[in-house]
């Protein structure tokens, strides 16, 4: 019984897994997350919410009405405190930065802005928060708010592979050898 488990729980975990990400764009992960905590700012505005939360609960706000004009239309999407998050990031608190970079990434809840989510990446990455790294190296990769430099990615990755993640070492490797390409 214990390895017929052993097989079909990984199984159902990738069937679930996809079934989610057909129907929100989300991997199983982060849908439970959200569901968890609807107020995180990385959820997607769409999720479905939790059944057992009271509407008063949500934090998600609709989204905007389409005959609000454009710059009402990327305002607020979700009930976070912006100027709360960047106080907090500058006292040192880098998980409010990495937020800030995902949100200015992302534009949500914010107009999205390239080269503030490179500053918040870099700031969380400084700070010691692993994944800001990779995304740092994967912005100066493609050039999205930076100067493309694959030297600066090449870093970043290479921080990221450092602290034990091998998606850092493979990204370094791979970028290491389109660079000999060029």
């Amino acid at each position: 019984m214990a390895a017929v488990l052993a097989i079909l729980l990984p199984i159902a975990f990738l069937i679930l897994n996809q079934v989610v990400w057909a129907s929100t764009k989300v991997g199983i992960i982060e849908y439970i997350t959200c569901m968890i905590n609807p107020t995180a700012p990385a959820c997607p505005p769409d999720l479905p919410k939790p059944t057992w939360q009271k509407p008063s609960e949500t934090a998600i706000l609709s989204t905007p009405a389409p005959t609000q004009s454009p710059s009402q239309a990327e305002g607020l999407q979700y009930d976070v405190d912006i100027s709360r998050l960047k106080d907090e990031c500058g006292r040192g608190k880098f998980e409010s930065c990495d937020d800030l970079a995902i949100m200015y990434y992302r534009g949500r809840n914010i107009s999205r802005d390239y080269s503030q989510a490179a500053i918040y990446f870099r700031k969380a990455c400084d700070g010691g928060m692993r994944y800001s790294c990779f995304n740092l190296g994967s912005m100066y990769e493609d050039g999205f708010g930076v100067e493309r430099d694959y030297n600066i990615a090449l870093r970043y990755y290479e921080r990221f592979c450092e602290q034990g993640y091998p998606t850092g070492c493979q990204y370094r490797n791979r970028l290491k050898d389109r660079m000999r390409q060029l």
